[in-house]
């Protein structure tokens, strides 16, 4: 008789219990993470440790601000329109002609930026730049490009997570695809993705205050409404409001160095030890110099420099 064939033999399985080839298998395993070694980067690190869990971990400690949401229509200027006009009434022709001490400053003016032009930075000295934002401002504000009408504002800490702006926007917005896994949170220009919704808002560069569109992978347009709880003000009132509680109210030496020390993992420092501490030889100021604050004041606060 012919003896039939196991169900191994008839997939073409060979399970026979082959010791020799066992052993050269592991001692090629063992071979092959002979040489291994670990980056030099990873050298003095917990590589047991995941700091992207931690930065969540504090984002998610941190207590909201009061959002003070505010939409304001930007097709609706009349208002501004108005006050420019009535105050151009009162100036005389003259006001407007441009005359020889005019050209002259401007030239001035281009002469000393050739002269003391920036030298170009590097990645660690935005870093350090946009780090010197976060923990300036205990608020930043921020506004949600809702549609071409309208414009929502709403005030956030800068190291409150990313996920809180989905949840404002879920609370403050009419549109189906809020949270769902094929929508974002992107900043243009250059166009940025806020991709990790663990991060702090000043991972991604957004203190004191920026423009923050909203997008989906598959759904183009998004149709958004704001609520019907959110007011509709006028640009002048959300600038006042931006003005009044993100660029009027920075935080004191001492408290900002708890916060470098809460995002750093540093030890915390006394007043004593702050105020003995060494200055740095390139310190940064508050942005008040910072090229990149003054574009977002412009934006936000039409007539600041």
């Amino acid at each position: 008789l012919q003896q039939s064939k196991t169900l191994a033999e008839e997939l073409g399985l060979n399970v026979s219990l082959d010791l020799e080839s066992e052993v050269k298998q592991r001692t090629q395993a063992q071979n092959d993470f002979r040489n291994f070694k670990f980056p030099a980067a990873t050298k003095g690190k917990e590589l047991y440790r995941n700091e992207l869990d931690d930065d969540y971990r504090r984002a998610q400690d941190v207590k909201p601000c009061d959002r003070r949401p505010i939409a304001y229509d930007i097709t609706n200027n009349s208002a501004t329109r108005e006050n420019r006009n009535k105050k151009s009434e009162d100036l005389p022709d003259s006001f407007f002609e441009t005359t020889a001490d005019d050209l002259r400053s401007v030239l001035n003016g281009l002469q000393k930026q050739n002269t003391h032009d920036t030298p170009l930075e590097t990645s660690s000295m935005r870093e350090r730049a946009q780090s010197a934002r976060s923990i300036t401002y205990e608020q930043i504000a921020i506004r949600f490009v809702v549609n071409k009408r309208y414009i929502l504002q709403g005030l956030f800490r800068p190291e409150e997570p990313v996920s809180r702006l989905i949840d404002f926007a879920r609370a403050t917005l009419i549109c189906p695809q809020i949270g769902q896994t094929d929508f974002y949170l992107y900043t243009t220009p250059p166009r940025a993705v806020l991709s990790d919704w663990r991060r702090p808002l000043s991972d991604y560069d957004l203190a004191p205050a920026a423009f923050v569109h909203l997008g989906h992978k598959t759904v183009s347009p998004l149709h958004i409404e704001v609520a019907s709880n959110i007011p509709i003000r006028t640009i002048d009132e959300a600038n006042k409001l931006a003005a009044q509680y993100v660029f009027s109210r920075t935080r004191p030496s001492i408290d900002r160095e708890r916060v470098r020390s809460a995002l750093y993992n540093e030890r915390p420092t006394t007043s004593a030890s702050l105020t003995s501490r060494p200055t740095p030889r390139n310190p940064i100021n508050s942005n008040i110099d910072d090229k990149t604050l003054r574009d977002k004041l412009r934006k936000f606060l039409p007539g600041k420099k």
